[in-house]
Order: C-alpha cells, then sequence, then structure tokens
C-alpha cells in the first residue's frame, strides 16, 4: 500500500522522492530534484518505499488534530512528521485530509518513542499547528493525548431502544447522536 507524502529512496543514489498525489490506481511523485513522474513508474525509475510495519488499532477514544499550511519546500518537518506518524503510529491510527492549501491531520492517542530533548523543534511545530489535543513529557518519550473523556449515563430499556432508533435514523452511533443532542440543548439554553 502506498501513501500521501510517504518518500521513496532512489536505490542508487540515496535521493529522496515522495508521492504528491494518489488518484485511483496512479499518481505523481516529485523527486527532491523537482522532477514529476507517474507513480506507476517509481519501479522502472528505481524508487523504491520502506515498508511500514503494521500497527494495532488504537482504541483510546478521541484524536488530537493539527492544520498546517501546504509546504513549499521539499524537506517540509510537515511531511517528515507525517511520514514519522504512518511509522510509528501506523495508517490505521490517523486521518489526513487536503485541502487546496492546507493538510489536516489527525492522530490517535499513543507514545512516541523518542528522546524528548532531540524532538523539541518538531513538538513546538506540533503545538502551533494544534486545533485539539495535549503533548505531554513521558517516561518512554512524548504522549500525544485527545481531550476526549468519558461521560457516562444509564437509563431505562425503553429510553435506550429510543435512543438507538432516532441515532440510526440520523446516520450516527449512539454516543455522537448523544452528544450532538446535549450540545443542541446547552446552546438552546444560552
Amino acid at each position: 500500500d502506498i501513501y500521501l507524502y510517504q518518500s521513496l529512496t532512489h536505490q542508487h543514489t540515496g535521493k529522496t522522492a515522495r508521492v504528491i498525489e494518489i488518484n485511483g490506481a496512479d499518481g505523481k511523485i516529485l523527486t527532491e530534484d523537482e522532477e514529476i513522474f507517474p507513480l506507476s513508474t517509481y519501479k522502472e525509475r528505481e524508487y523504491s518505499f520502506e515498508p511500514f510495519h503494521k500497527q494495532a488499532v488504537i482504541t483510546k477514544r478521541g484524536y488530537l488534530s493539527f492544520s498546517f499550511k501546504k509546504p513549499q519546500l521539499f524537506h517540509s518537518i510537515t511531511y517528515n512528521l507525517i511520514n514519522l506518524f504512518y511509522k510509528e503510529l501506523g495508517v490505521t491510527n490517523m486521518r489526513l485530509s487536503v485541502s487546496s492549501d492546507t493538510i489536516k491531520l489527525e492522530i490517535k492517542p499513543f507514545v512516541l518513542q523518542v528522546d524528548p530533548l532531540q524532538f523539541q523543534e518538531e513538538v513546538k511545530y506540533l503545538h502551533s499547528h494544534m486545533k485539539s489535543g495535549t503533548i505531554l513529557p513521558h517516561v518512554e518519550g512524548i504522549y500525544f493525548k485527545s481531550n476526549v473523556e468519558p461521560l457516562t449515563f444509564h437509563a431505562d430499556h425503553e429510553f435506550k431502544q429510543k435512543v438507538v432508533q432516532m441515532a440510526a435514523g440520523a446516520g450516527m452511533g449512539q454516543e455522537e447522536f448523544l452528544l450532538q443532542a446535549v450540545k443542541v440543548y446547552i446552546n438552546s439554553q444560552k
């Protein structure tokens, strides 16, 4: 599997390239020398991808979200961080959406095992682009924590069935439906 902004290395020169577009079965690759070629030709051009190990799905609730301006530079910290998250966090635990000039990245809560002192610039950069979440020091590295907290309540069977029905009708999960309902109520009290 190949992912957006994933980097490749030339097998002989060691030069890097990056996937800049994916559409269906093909896409575009940009080299560090600013040459663009079709994704489907990377093998014959002697580039290869570093395979990512499959990471376990993280079941913790919520995401941390970041918003970056689309970088002009090939060797941008944004692209390097996306590749680092692909490798350490896994594709299943992150969401990437791209508009004409913005990259929105959402990641599941996890501990990145790095030396925080070697990673200060990146942490500062992530902090300045963070929309939600918290970055904390951790004994094993850096903890990326979401702002989602549990809120539990109990109701009788009939009430629950009504919620299940209404949530399904709205195309939502029960949790999402109840959260929306409470938000609407709170906003109506202002």
